[in-house]
């Protein structure tokens, strides 16, 4: 097929958002704009583990608030 032949990939990726920030992503109103800031992947795992971590709280808050502890 040559220089002819069909494109083999996808699109080109401009940028990929971190696990933590979904939540924040999922909360935009349509048409709402946001910017891509560049962090390392030691950056994306320690603010999942925060996530985590408040999330853990939260669920200990709400079983002892809720007398299930």
């Amino acid at each position: 097929m040559m220089a002819d032949h069909q494109t083999t990939g996808g699109y080109p990726r401009i940028g990929h958002i971190i696990t933590a920030d979904f939540p924040k992503l999922a909360q935009r109103n349509p048409g709402e704009g946001f910017q891509f800031k560049q962090v390392s992947l030691q950056e994306a795992h320690k603010a999942l583990q925060a996530q985590e971590l408040h999330l853990k709280q939260l669920e200990t808050g709400c079983k002892l608030r809720m007398g299930d502890v």
